[in-house]
């Protein structure tokens, strides 16, 4: 009996021996994205570590100056998301910070992702390519769409104005709401429009008033094609410098608001679409699809909610979800939305000064790049592989975006998830998820798979998929003809993101004239654009 009782004993120390060993085995990820859980242990965060069985330590760093930090400390990041710039990536490709995977390792470890997103755009993954090897996996976007200029529908009314179709017109909107007194408070403290020059990020697309750009169909950040079928950088092209005359002259008016260059772009304070809903401008074009949807919800609708108590009031008069999400976005006056209450005007983009009709930049296939440290090894590099394979193609754990039932979501007696229309209300709302640790931090992969788009479902996302969505990618739209990384662009970084924001600003505020605009041109060509732009026609060559 002692001897069974020495060899139960003796088994039972083995077994904790082991199941230590295993604990102490569990795989630290280091992983670095915006928009992270406001505190350590999250709801968020220990979901992830319990699905994945990993232990996730979270780098928090909004900013590229505090991701430079980071770097800087030798501490590199397993997982770093990069947003949409592959020029970044390129960046610190080569300052030696990200590591290449190769296409077998995405087959391995992705089948699902790769086997859909090849299925949409055979060439998906060579986008995440520098210098001829896979630097990074890129996000899938499945609600690509324009970048949209919208207008105040009660300043047009107040003003006794219609919706501009012609930069003329649009002009004289503006120059009324600067001084038109729209907001009808006896002050000239309103302006035309603001921009979000007060975030470093990789969305330079989004900074700089797109839109107005967009009248003359380039984004200065795009590459597009010019009347000789070759690639010219958006920024150099004649488009843009008829952009930039116009907006300068608007500076010089008044009308822009100068504090455009410290303006956060997204953020849960002060930025953009503050403003805008404020009533401080009545105009803005920097924001997807999604973010002006009439469902409380939305960046632009929850703080347009928020400065209206007439739309605050239809939030909280029902919960019925028909009633709820029955508004559209809309291009013209709604006796409708006017019903309600204050609200905006998603405008076609309008004529140029020779009648031609503008577009909007479109955001692409690709929603970010997600990349891996250069000192994450093979097995670790394996593991986030499937982690995000798996939170863009299993339903279940495709839900941990939205966080637990019963707060962002319900269901239905039939199992069907549908938008919890109190979730606004509840103390653990937050528009990016941080409170409960949630969305795009540790869950990047929303919005990559078209089959799971209404994974909640009801008519909060038939309002989004099935009519707000359709009307944005009706509107005229040009995209980035360029789908690769130049190696010029390592050599060149700023070329094609700060040397473009620091000018913009210039020439808009007139610190550089645009009579020296020749002289600009010929900067960029000398530091980088050259060489640039024969790589880019030397790309574009082999995929005309």
């Amino acid at each position: 009996m002692k001897k069974f009782l020495s060899l139960v004993l003796a088994m039972l120390l083995v077994l904790s021996m082991v199941g230590g060993a295993l604990a102490e085995e569990k795989m630290t990820i280091k992983w670095l994205a915006a928009l992270a859980p406001l505190e350590d242990d999250s709801w968020g965060e220990k979901a992830f570590e319990e699905t994945f069985g990993v232990d996730v330590q979270i780098k928090r760093a909004e900013s590229e100056d505090e991701r430079a930090v980071i770097y800087a400390s030798g501490d590199i990041p397993d997982y770093i998301n990069m947003g949409n710039s592959l020029n970044a990536v390129a960046n610190l490709v080569d300052q030696g910070i990200l590591r290449p995977v190769t296409l077998d390792m995405i087959k391995e470890n992705m089948p699902e992702y790769y086997a859909m997103c090849t299925a949409l755009d055979p060439d998906f993954f060579t986008y995440g390519m520098v210098d001829g090897e896979i630097y990074a996996v890129p996000r899938y976007s499945a609600t690509s769409a324009p970048l949209v200029g919208t207008i105040r529908a009660d300043w047009l009314r107040k003003l006794n104005l219609a919706v501009p179709t012609t930069v003329e017109e649009l002009t004289e909107a503006f120059t009324q709401f600067t001084f038109g007194d729209p907001d009808g408070n006896g002050v000239d403290d309103t302006y035309a429009l603001t921009a979000g020059g007060g975030s470093t990020t990789s969305d330079w697309q989004r900074i700089y008033f797109p839109s107005i750009f967009g009248i003359y169909n380039v984004n200065p950040y795009y590459w597009t094609e010019n009347e000789n079928g070759e690639l010219e950088f958006g920024f150099v092209s004649e488009g843009s410098r008829k952009a930039l005359t116009l907006l300068a002259d608007w500076y010089k008016k008044g009308l822009i608001d100068p504090e455009f260059v410290t303006t956060e772009l997204r953020t849960s304070g002060t930025d953009v679409a503050s403003k805008f809903c404020s009533g401080k401008v009545g105009y803005m074009d920097c924001l997807g699809f999604d973010d002006y949807e009439w469902d409380n919800d939305g960046h632009v609708s929850a703080k347009w909610v928020a400065n209206s108590p007439e739309w605050q009031a239809f939030f909280s008069s029902t919960t019925d979800t028909k009633v709820l999400y029955q508004y559209d976005t809309t291009s013209d006056f709604s006796e409708a939305l006017e019903a309600v209450g204050p609200y905006y005007i998603n405008m076609n983009p309008v004529k140029d000064e020779e009648g031609n009709t503008g577009s909007y930049p479109l955001e692409g296939n690709v929603g970010a790049y997600l990349c891996f440290g250069a000192t994450a090894d093979d097995a670790k590099v394996a593991k986030i592989m499937q982690i995000l394979n798996q939170e863009a193609t299993d339903e279940e754990t495709y839900m941990l975006h939205f966080g637990p039932e019963g707060i962002q979501y319900l269901k239905t007696e039939d199992g069907t998830r549908v938008f919890n229309p109190e979730y606004t209300n509840l103390p653990e709302y937050h528009p990016q998820g941080q409170i409960l640790g949630v969305g795009w931090c540790l869950y990047p992969m929303y919005f990559s798979n078209p089959d799971l788009l209404t994974a909640v479902a009801g008519d909060r996302y038939v309002q989004r998929y099935d009519r707000v969505l359709p009307m944005f990618r009706a509107f005229p739209s040009f995209d980035n003809k360029l789908k690769a990384s130049l190696p010029a662009a390592i050599e060149y970084p700023e070329a094609t993101t700060t040397f473009v924001s620091n000018n913009i600003v210039k020439l808009v505020r007139g610190d550089i004239s645009m009579d020296d605009w020749d002289k600009v041109v010929e900067d960029w060509m000398n530091n980088g654009g050259r060489e640039l732009t024969e790589q880019a026609n030397e790309w574009y060559a082999t995929v005309k």
